[in-house]
């Protein structure tokens, strides 16, 4: 800031005069810095709403969307419920299973032939080196003290697996066993003899440890389990397997009824919370299209700021940021795609429930403006219970391609058309379809108009520094003069005097 010394001839306020005179000039670069204010407001309201509805679309939708939300199952079973175990996975089919178990499978069983050792307290968790074991190890060359002695190779099922003697004891060999050839081995204390069973065939066994030191042989053959499935006779090679999607254990002889269902509350749930989530964005959209505007509110100028107390400009600018989105556009385009998204029927595999209204959700009056409810959770019940995968088509199905989009999902459908609008919004507001970032990109419309705003005014106050300038010089010229005339004044008045 220059520091100036005015008015001392003239006794005349010349910052005041200059300043009063600067207002008129500065009306123009004031406006733009409105308009920039303006735009500013309408990138950040951008912003706003871009983080909702990426939220909505990226983490509530695509939840949502997903099969596995209508995918939950309720399982029963009837019957000596003893012999089989069920349990219903989100792959299962509804429908009823009746499973007769004849006889359990049975695993093949590699046993010693006799106690391994004739110590009863023979410890399993100390290296293999420190027990009687020893004798049958070869020590390394050369020798070492303590000594230590060479690994070997035992073979499980035709799986090679290598065995430290001076580090496995027999209980992580036993460990190594079930982990590496797909058997559960282990060592029974009471009958101090180690047992292998499982497997889909015989198990077999080699190496010198396990033949004569431990005195395994080749296992028993296992035998497949005998039963009918809704009366149909078939085998299986374990106790446990799936059918139609649910996981099935046997447990012993006897029959017993699995009845498979959708788990209706559960799928109700989901959908009542999707309406809930596509009502509230639905809302917001067009809350922001309707919001009044003030137009005799317009973004306050520093000088105006330094007048107002802080709670007055906070109402001023609430005013002024009002309805910067009225009637937008994008906004505008968005709002009727959502409701032509939840009302255009899809070809679910189902000519009776093609529509939401189809099975008991319908939009509200007029006034509500496409908001949906559940009209009828009767109706919406006896759907989920009648077809369930129409219902999850409804909602879920991806379609084939086509360009006309009739089989697919108003959830997917939805999903697709908010990443075309969130995409004209990134272009307006320089703002990121895919993530809530914190700097926008310049190039966007709105960034260009901040930059070609940014330039103007930078002009503007450079011509009202040249202005002001101007104004001090003439002022200055003013005193230089008035100061001459007093000079000649004065020396006119002491000649006439003398």
């Amino acid at each position: 800031m220059v520091n100036r010394i005015t008015g001392i001839t003239s006794g005349l306020d010349t910052d005041t005069l200059i300043s009063q005179l600067m207002k008129a000039n500065r009306i123009p670069v004031d406006k733009m810095a409105q308009q920039k204010q303006i735009v500013e407001w309408q990138r950040d309201a951008y912003k706003e709403i871009n983080a909702k509805i990426l939220d909505f679309r990226n983490n509530k939708l695509f939840n949502f969307k997903r099969e596995g939300t209508f995918a939950a199952k309720t399982l029963t079973t009837v019957g000596d419920t003893s012999a089989v175990g069920a349990k219903a996975t989100s792959s299962s089919v509804p429908g009823t299973l009746k499973v007769e178990v004849v006889s359990l499978a049975q695993p093949s069983v590699s046993t010693s032939a006799a106690a391994i050792t004739a110590d009863p307290a023979f410890k399993t968790n100390v290296p293999l080196k420190d027990t009687e074991f020893v004798a049958g190890f070869t020590p390394v060359a050369p020798a070492t003290t303590p000594p230590t002695y060479q690994e070997f190779d035992i073979t499980v099922n035709s799986k090679v697996i290598r065995i430290n003697p001076n580090t496995d004891s027999l209980d992580s060999m036993m460990s190594k066993i079930s982990s590496q050839a797909g058997v559960t081995a282990f060592y029974d204390s009471t009958n101090r003899l180690v047992s292998m069973s499982g497997g889909g065939q015989a198990i077999s066994v080699a190496g010198d440890f396990l033949t004569n030191t431990l005195k395994l042989g080749a296992g028993s053959a296992p035998v497949d389990a005998q039963l009918k499935i809704n009366g149909v006779a078939t085998t299986r090679a374990s106790n446990s397997f799936s059918v139609n999607g649910v996981d099935i254990t046997l447990n012993g002889v006897g029959t017993t009824t699995i009845d498979v269902k959708s788990d209706t509350d559960k799928v109700m749930e989901s959908i009542k919370t999707f309406i809930t989530d596509y009502n509230s964005m639905l809302k917001t959209i067009q809350e922001k299209l309707g919001e009044d505007k003030f137009r005799d509110y317009t973004p306050l100028t520093s000088e105006q700021k330094e007048a107002m107390k802080d709670k007055d400009i906070e109402l001023w600018e609430g005013k002024a940021k009002s309805g910067l989105l009225r009637n937008d556009s994008i906004l505008s385009a968005l709002a009727n795609t959502m409701r032509s998204s939840m009302s255009t029927p899809v070809e679910t595999g189902n000519p009776n429930y093609k529509t939401l209204s189809a099975i008991g959700i319908d939009s509200g009056s007029y006034l509500e403006k496409g908001q949906l409810y559940i009209k009828s959770e009767t109706k919406l019940r006896e759907a989920i219970e009648k077809d369930p995968q129409a219902v999850i088509n409804l909602f879920t199905q991806d379609g084939n391609g086509d360009t006309d989009r009739s089989d697919v999902g108003v959830g997917e459908r939805l999903y697709q058309d908010l990443m075309g609008s969130l995409e004209k919004i990134a272009k307006k507001a320089g703002t990121s379809a895919f993530s809530d970032m914190s700097v926008f990109k310049s190039d966007s419309d709105l960034g260009k108009r901040l930059t070609d705003l940014n330039t103007r005014i930078a002009k503007g106050n450079e011509r009202l520094a040249d202005i002001e300038n101007r104004y001090y010089k003439q002022f200055a010229a003013m005193e230089a003069a008035m100061s001459k005339y007093n000079s000649q004044s004065s020396y006119l008045a002491n000649a006439f005097s003398s």
